[in-house]
C-alpha cells in the first residue's frame, strides 16, 4: 500500500490541476456571459412579439386555414390548439416587456 503523505491520489492529483486551471472561476465566468445573452435574447424576442402580435396572429390564422385545406380539416382540433398555445406564447413573451 502506499503512503498518501508522499504519493498523492488521483483524485488529490486532479484536484491540483483542477485549482491550477481556475475552471470553476472560468465556468462561473462563462455560466454569467451566458445568461447575459439569454436575457438579451429574449428581451429581443419579447419586445418583437409585443410589436408584432397582430401581424403574429394575422400569419397563424393564415397558416391554419392553409393547413386546414390542404387536410381538408382533417386537424382542425390540432391547428386550433395549436393555434392557441402559440398565442398564449406570445402573449406571454409581450407581457414581459
Amino acid at each position: 500500500m502506499t503512503d498518501p503523505t508522499t504519493n498523492p491520489t488521483l483524485t488529490d492529483t486532479l484536484k491540483q490541476k483542477l485549482d491550477e486551471l481556475e475552471l470553476e472561476r472560468r465556468l462561473a465566468a462563462a455560466v454569467q456571459a451566458a445568461e447575459t445573452a439569454m436575457i438579451a435574447a429574449l428581451d429581443a424576442v419579447s419586445g418583437y412579439a409585443a410589436e408584432h402580435r397582430d401581424d403574429i396572429d394575422r400569419w397563424l390564422d393564415k397558416a391554419g386555414a392553409t393547413v386546414d385545406d390542404k387536410t381538408d380539416g382533417k386537424y382542425a382540433d390540432r391547428v386550433a390548439s395549436v393555434k392557441e398555445q402559440v398565442r398564449r406564447g406570445v402573449a406571454t413573451l409581450s407581457e414581459r416587456r
